[in-house]
């Protein structure tokens, strides 16, 4: 899948995100689909992201 930039959504840690979700991240310059949500130790969702440079990474969501 090709994902664009005009597609998606700047990433932000204090935004929620939805599975399916395209995200920008600005800092690394990369577009991502948002492939799952996991809960880490402390409670707060993990979002497991496959980005077009950089491959899988995990984002934390809802930061406040």
């Amino acid at each position: 899948i090709r994902l664009s930039r005009e597609d998606s959504r700047e990433y932000s840690p204090r935004e929620s995100y939805a599975i399916g979700d395209v995200i920008f991240h600005k800092a690394w310059d990369d577009v991502g689909i948002i492939r799952s949500k996991e809960i880490m130790s402390n409670g707060r969702a993990s979002l497991v992201v496959h980005f077009e440079k950089n491959k899988e990474k995990r984002l934390v969501e809802n930061l406040s």
